[in-house]
């Protein structure tokens, strides 16, 4: 596999095409996005900042897919209470994925 240049000479994770852009952070969040690289992906923020990213847009299908569900079902829309309960539960499902998965990685590593 050719490396991609726009990763620094690294091939493109699983194999996808790979697209350079540009973001800004503040300090406070880059420290904290950096020291989430380091501990979960082996310091790539790119990854992890990917990874974030492709979490947030799944929850956010999800959170439209149960309002549209309400609706085509004659209930009324979710209030921010359901919004919350079910917000909640997403983040907790999802952060013991992320235990597990980081738990694999750091395990295929040694």
């Amino acid at each position: 596999m050719e490396p991609s240049k726009s990763r620094g000479g690294r091939p493109p994770r699983h194999g996808a095409p790979v697209v350079a852009k540009s973001i800004t952070f503040d300090p406070h969040t880059l420290e904290r996005l950096t020291a989430l690289a380091g501990r979960e992906y082996h310091g790539n923020v790119s990854a992890c900042v990917n990874d974030i990213v492709e979490h947030e847009l799944k929850f956010t299908d999800r959170e439209r897919a149960a309002e549209e569900l309400a609706e085509m079902m004659g209930d009324k829309p979710l209030t921010n209470a359901d919004l919350g309960r079910i917000d909640k539960w997403l983040i907790e499902t999802a952060e013991r994925v992320a235990r597990k998965k980081a738990e694999v990685r750091r395990k295929a590593a040694s």
